[in-house]
């Protein structure tokens, strides 16, 4: 694992963070109150997954050389660990729990953005990339 693999993963991260960071609050005001929480996770994560294609391929496109398969995955797992490790001591803050527990806690849309994202989040590095 290179030192710009890592970067350039913890780079992916903050920007998929920050993205969740904006959304969360807008979710949790305007979606959930009114449709309940698993439409209000369902709403967001197609514009958290836009927003973590658009920083992966930004993020790729200035990189050179053009980073390779192996550093493209091993960025999307730096960043998959950092999105893990932030989410879970957010998760722990506001409400007390962690971010495993409040996964299998609730139903399948929980279960869904709690699992699925952040795999499709560590991918999308190896997708966007592709030459």
């Amino acid at each position: 694992m290179t030192a710009r693999a890592v970067r350039a993963g913890l780079l992916y991260f903050a920007a998929a963070f920050a993205a969740g960071w904006m959304l969360g609050p807008l979710r949790e005001l305007l979606i959930v109150p009114r449709w309940g929480r698993p439409i209000g996770l369902l709403a967001d994560a197609p514009l958290i997954l836009g927003a973590s294609f658009l920083a992966a391929r930004a993020l790729l496109a200035r990189r050179a050389p053009p980073f390779g398969r192996g550093e493209r995955a091993a960025m999307g797992l730096v960043a998959l660990a950092a999105l893990l490790a932030g989410e879970d001591a957010v998760t722990r803050a506001l409400e007390g729990t962690s971010i495993f527990a409040k996964w299998t806690g609730g139903g399948l849309a929980e279960g869904l953005a709690g699992f699925g994202l952040p795999l499709v989040f560590a991918v999308l590095p190896l997708v966007v990339g592709r030459r």
